[in-house]
């Protein structure tokens, strides 16, 4: 029992944070500033983005920083639709999102999101390094289990895996 709330209690710093976009005083609609919403927080590597909207009036679509500048839709990375959609922030850079409704985007209804890596300083060395924390399931027969990898990667690009834990029931 001890174990199991150990591994909980670990889940939620592990995927990182999530962020509904426009909130707390908005959601994904003409009222909110996302400019301002997006400079108010720092996004990592593992983070999740909800997108919660009325699906009758508005749509989420992912496109290039170009495309994003233009207001251009028509060549969508992806495009959500459900009115509650979670976008999961895998990897470091920069993403666009935008409303393509027509008049939405140039309304104002866009987000560009910065992503950084999480990264963590050894002391005595001082190596940045960045830290990356995966979880995943897999099945064997009729066992199955939980995998656990804390893998470090140098600014050089190697990979150390320093802990690698199973968990099955």
């Amino acid at each position: 029992m001890f174990l199991m709330t150990v591994v909980a209690t670990g889940l939620g710093t592990a995927f990182g944070a999530s962020y509904t976009v426009g909130a707390p005083g908005g959601s994904w609609d003409l009222k909110t500033n996302y400019t301002r919403w997006a400079s108010a927080t720092t996004f990592y590597t593992g983070d999740k983005l909800w997108f919660q909207y009325s699906g009758v009036e508005h749509n989420v679509v992912e496109v290039s920083k170009a495309d994003y500048d233009a207001c251009n839709g028509s060549s969508p990375i992806a495009t959500f639709k459900t009115g509650n959609d979670a976008v999961a922030l895998a990897a470091s850079g920069s993403r666009y999102f935008i409303c393509s409704v027509p008049g939405h985007c140039s309304a104002g209804m866009k987000v560009q999101v910065n992503i950084r890596s999480k990264v963590v300083r050894c002391r005595g060395r001082g190596i940045r390094q960045r830290v990356s924390v995966c979880f995943g399931a897999a099945r064997s027969g009729r066992h199955g289990g939980w995998y656990c990898a804390l893998l470090l990667e140098s600014t050089k690009g190697d990979v150390y895996i320093l802990s690698l834990s199973s968990f099955f029931r």
